[in-house]
């Protein structure tokens, strides 16, 4: 497979026609192009060729930026995949992407939304047998991968009955905000992930023996990207229009996967508000019995 550039609906189609049936989390990112909701363009590459270096350079130059966000999927994952959603520069792509095919991963690189910049993620779940679809939240400067990999407990929560808004709004059936205290202990969580990644991305902080809580605010700061700084003491509740969005995008998910032959419910949307500007970027449609091959577990 050749390098393929993902802008419009009809680049998705064409890449979903050249890859495996069994790359579920890339194939589901192409089907949210298909259906027009708000994601990242990108390129999908499956090897590492002069032709497909130059296509991703080509497309970093595009984007106007020096860097891409990593993403990849697996044929058969297992639970133990590689972390995506690390923003990458063009010079430290090659030997990054070669890693990752090795491993018999297909890789694809995206607009470079920094895991640092996000103001609300949610993870949605739809079930068959439930009248009611879960949002759960985390909240700034947390990101998507707090919730879709367990690292966190989610900060918000609402169940609403499954109806669009409307002049009749959903039923709201659960409302829960995590409290004050147990926000802090979240928030302890994430500064130690959020300095462990910068370490791992080779941030060396000033004062030898500091904390990852201190990592994260000297690294942080460096960068200007403090919207979890900003949030250390207290959680901010989700505006109500952004869950309503939200809300309204499964129900209408719901439909187009039934409607385009697609595996429908259950199924988990993950999604992020980013930016100041709060810009809807959903991240891929996750079916419970295709997360992992060979592994029974129904997981999100």
């Amino acid at each position: 497979m050749a390098a393929h550039e993902v802008l419009t609906r009809a680049d998705a189609t064409r890449t979903l026609d050249a890859i495996s049936p069994r790359l579920y989390k890339l194939r589901s990112w192409l089907h949210l192009h298909q259906f027009g909701v708000p994601t990242l363009r990108g390129i999908v590459v499956d090897g590492w060729s002069r032709e497909e270096e130059q296509a991703v350079r080509d497309f970093g130059d595009s984007m106007g930026t020096g860097e891409l966000l990593l993403r990849s999927d697996r044929v058969a994952e297992m639970g133990k995949y590689p972390r995506g959603g690390s923003i990458v520069s063009l010079a430290e792509l090659p030997g990054v992407v070669v890693g990752h095919i090795r491993d018999g991963r297909v890789v694809f690189l995206l607009e470079p939304v920094s895991p640092f910049s996000d103001l609300y993620s949610v993870n949605s779940a739809s079930w068959p047998s439930d009248e009611f679809i879960i949002h759960e939240i985390v909240g700034p400067g947390f990101d998507a991968s707090d919730l879709k990999r367990g690292d966190d407990s989610p900060h918000e929560r609402y169940v609403l009955t499954k109806s669009r808004y409307g002049p009749i709004p959903p039923q709201r059936l659960e409302h829960y905000v995590i409290g004050s205290d147990a926000y802090r202990s979240s928030w302890m969580r994430r500064a130690a992930k959020v300095g462990q990644m910068l370490l791992d991305g080779g941030f060396r902080p000033a004062s030898v023996g500091a904390s990852l809580q201190e990592v994260a605010a000297e690294g942080l700061s460096a960068m200007d990207e403090v919207l979890l700084l900003e949030h250390r003491d207290s959680y901010r509740a989700v505006p109500c229009q952004l869950i309503e969005s939200v809300h309204d995008q499964v129900m209408d998910l719901r439909q187009r996967l039934q409607g385009g032959g697609l595996p429908g419910e259950p199924f988990a949307l993950s999604m992020s508000y980013v930016g100041p500007g709060a810009r809807p970027v959903y991240w891929d449609i996750v079916w419970p019995r295709f997360k992992y091959e060979g592994d029974t577990a129904i997981s999100r």
